[in-house]
């Protein structure tokens, strides 16, 4: 079998020799000084290296790994290295993969290798910026790099497919030319973007670099056969037969006008306007005032106009294409395909989620992991689930929520610092639907709450608002409407939310005890080790793994046959909303696990509609998470708060039988709480709050700047709720439904002919107490 090689590996272990060359080699640093590379950090950001012979060493003299350097160009087939004595500059994608090097001589000529490198990797966040400047080499962006603007990358002089599906997909707000690349112009200008040509002597200082740019000339564009345009910023600059215009857009939104403000600029004169191009009567008005300025006909400025109006229809069109490709779906490749369907294929699919967060760098929290997990994907459901996870400041909340949001596809995420009402209002139609929207803390829904919620339940937002009618110039009323539904997910140091909030999310408490901090401490010191680096590696892979994975769920209809059958308490009018939130984990369950069903289809006015069913195995999944999680949330106390209770009356206990007193006699204050629980006194105030306007405590003093001294109201330990009365899976298993076609499932009294009601797996040891009122039911019915 022939011997195969990771090339992958291959080059980054090629990068890594170079680097170390470069290090311990007096005669890479004197050749990057030479060069004009004098700052250590900017040869470590971009890991350049040096050739100095010793790859050649540490390779086998024939074989599979020698044949795949000699193709990359790094190997002459003679068996030299290509690039000895030059600075070796590693390209890499944005995954970090090494895709090749750039090897640049003492002269200044730079090689790549191989030959057919896209060199607009080597910098792949200049993309993120609003402005990037273009050099046609990469030692131009290295040096512009060590003048302080971390915006420059290089690109071929002729460019290849690669570099322009980059450009384009990435489209800058503004683009500094630094050398001539007509090729990278004429896409530019095709796009509509703002280009200016700057010219620096290189090295340069950042003040230097900075006047560059200050006066930096906006590159011109032909529009016809006697004028040009210059895009900048904020105007276009028009010059047809030697009249020259300045136009700014005033309303770039408005489909049915052309609004602009116009300057004319004359020898000695120039006249200012502002009229609607799409308007004859202002364009004939305009071509009146300004034809004296140029004294031309006024024909003749009517001519200019239109090639205006064609500009700028350019414009708006290239920023309706950037906007429409801004959100188009990532493409995988066959082989990351595979990999997706393979994991989602897989039996134990919630259990390597589970597996991979923990890779990624979250550990234990196992159960708030697969329910948030669940959230995520959710998200595609019509009734998506939403969660809240409460804990105090530590214990991870963030890191939870952003693990999360890491694996989730980049389109599909809404990451909010602050959501201000009005801005889910005017959000696109569609912007918000089937979306997961992350917001850090509480705090940053503050207002939002209702808007929130109306998405939530009723899946659409719907504003009505005053705006004038440019037409009439009477008010009229507009309509606004955003479309959902979408999947929450948000956190808090406050022991408890919104009330409303709450019933519409899972709350997710976070395990806050010293076995956890010390797993924490754990990863925390293994991320500093050879395996903990090694680990890290796999992120970028595991991350792009599960949004592929995720990509794949079809927003398919998920059918429950057992569905009637199911159980639930009704001893709270709270349970409606939870019921609804426990059906919805099922289907979330189930969603999840679609490649593992068979498709079925059933009819829907004349079409047939694809769904996949609810089998016992996704009940039992979403039963055990329900018990846990939502058993814990039933609790009045939020977890922290019930730990700071626990940990209270350890205390009681300890000093009662101390000072041999009754612990009604018992008082103390919050020093005493911290001295004992160790816990900062910010969050006992958070938390102690809660305890004593649910009476747990007994404020005894306080009043007019007072110590506060509390007293314990309570005499047991309690550790928080169970959850009981749901259906236990393995009974629906013995109703032979497996399999069942849509409308021929299992009718409500179906378990009474078998003489037993559905219980909960947490209720043995009671099953027997809870039937007999059951029959006795069943009799009066």
């Amino acid at each position: 079998m022939p011997e195969t090689v990771n090339k992958a590996l291959l080059l980054a272990n090629v990068a890594k020799s170079y680097r170390e060359a470069m290090r311990r080699n007096k005669a890479g640093k004197e050749l990057a000084s030479l060069l004009g590379l004098h700052d250590g950090q900017i040869l470590e950001r971009f890991r350049v290296g040096y050739a100095d012979g010793s790859l050649l060493k540490a390779l086998p003299t024939k074989g599979a790994v020698r044949d795949a350097l000699v193709e990359s160009g790094i190997i002459t087939p003679e068996g030299k290295e290509a690039a000895a004595g030059c600075l070796m500059v590693p390209v890499l994608d944005p995954q970090e993969n090494v895709l090749g090097f750039v090897a640049a001589a003492p002269g200044g000529d730079e090689r790549r290798l191989p030959a057919d490198l896209a060199v607009i990797h080597l910098n792949w966040q200049a993309f993120k910026e609003r402005s990037v400047i273009f050099t046609d080499s990469v030692l131009k962006a290295l040096l512009y790099a060590q003048a302080g603007q971390s915006n420059a990358t290089p690109v071929g002089p002729q460019i290849s497919h690669q570099e322009k599906a980059i450009i384009e997909r990435s489209k800058p707000d503004k683009v500094y030319l630094a050398a001539a690349l007509p090729d990278v112009t004429r896409l530019l200008q095709q796009m509509e973007v703002p280009c200016y040509q700057i010219e620096t002597r290189l090295p340069a200082k950042p003040d230097e670099v900075a006047r560059t740019f200050k006066a930096a000339e906006p590159v011109a564009a032909a529009v016809g056969p006697d004028a040009v345009v210059r895009v900048t910023d904020d105007a276009l600059r028009f010059e047809c037969g030697g009249r020259k215009y300045e136009v700014r857009e005033l309303a770039p939104g408005e489909a049915d006008r052309l609004r602009v403000r116009i300057r004319v600029q004359g020898e000695n004169i120039f006249h200012l306007d502002t009229l609607d191009l799409y308007a004859g009567r202002s364009r004939i008005s305009f071509a009146r005032a300004a034809a004296p300025v140029h004294g031309v006909s006024e024909s003749a400025v009517e001519g200019d106009l239109r090639v205006m109006i064609g500009k700028l229809e350019a414009i708006r069109a290239a920023r309706k294409t950037q906007a429409g490709s801004a959100s188009k779906a990532y493409v995988m490749t066959p082989d990351e395909e595979a990999e997706a369907l393979e994991f989602l294929r897989s039996p134990d699919l919630l259990d390597r989620a589970v597996r991979d967060l923990d890779a990624l760098g979250y550990v234990g929290e196992e159960a708030n992991k697969r329910l948030g997990y669940l959230i995520t994907v959710s998200r595609k459901l019509d009734s998506p689930l939403c969660g809240v996870i409460i804990s105090r400041a530590a214990a991870g909340k963030s890191r939870l929520m952003e693990t999360l949001a890491e694996i989730v596809p980049p389109e599909d995420v809404m990451w909010y610092t602050r959501i201000t009402p009005q801005a889910l209002y005017y959000a696109g139609e569609r912007d918000l639907k089937h979306k997961l929207v992350v917001s850090g803390e509480a705090e940053g829904l503050l207002g939002s709450d209702y808007v929130l919620r109306e998405l939530i339940s009723s899946k659409k937002l719907r504003l009505g608002t005053p705006v004038r009618d440019t037409a009439s110039g009477r008010m009229k009323t507009v309509e606004y409407e955003v479309e959902g539904p979408i999947a929450l997910l948000f956190s808090t140091t406050q022991p408890a939310i919104h009330y409303e909030n709450a019933t519409r999310c899972f709350i997710l408490s976070l395990d806050e005890t010293e076995a956890q901090t010390a797993r924490v401490h754990h990863a925390q010191r293994l991320g500093r080790t050879v395996e903990g680096f090694l680990r890290s590696s796999r992120t970028r892979d595991l991350r792009q793994l599960h949004r592929n994975a995720q990509r794949l769920l079809r927003p398919i209809t998920v059918v429950n046959p057992f569905a009637p059958q199911l159980a639930f308490p009704t001893d709270r009018l709270e349970s409606r909303r939870e019921h609804e939130k426990y059906l919805s984990l099922i289907e979330a369950v189930a969603f999840l696990r679609q490649h593992r069903k068979e498709i079925k289809k059933f009819p829907v006015d004349g079409r047939e509609r694809e769904y996949v069913e609810v089998e016992p195995d996704d009940i039992a999944e979403a039963n055990k998470l329900f018990t846990e999680l939502f058993g814990t949330s039933q609790d009045e106390l939020a977890r922290p708060s019930r730990e700071l209770l626990r940990l209270i009356r350890e205390m009681v206990t300890r000093q009662c039988q101390r000072l041999e007193i009754d612990a009604t006699a018992y008082r103390f204050n919050r020093r005493d709480i911290r001295e004992h629980t160790g816990w900062s006194d910010n969050q006992i105030k958070a938390h102690i709050k809660q305890l004593e306007e649910l009476q747990y405590l007994l404020v005894k003093q306080g009043e007019r700047g007072k110590l506060y001294r509390y007293e314990l109201a309570y005499d047991e330990a309690s550790e928080g709720k169970r959850f009981f009365g749901l259906t236990d899976s393995k009974k629906l298993e013995k109703l032979g439904l497996v399999g069942s076609q849509l409308g021929n499932g299992p009718q409500p009294n179906s378990a009474d002919k078998t003489g037993d009601k559905g219980v909960s797996s947490g209720e043995v040891g009671h099953s027997e107490e809870r039937r007999k009122p059951a029959q006795k039911t069943e009799q009066r019915v």
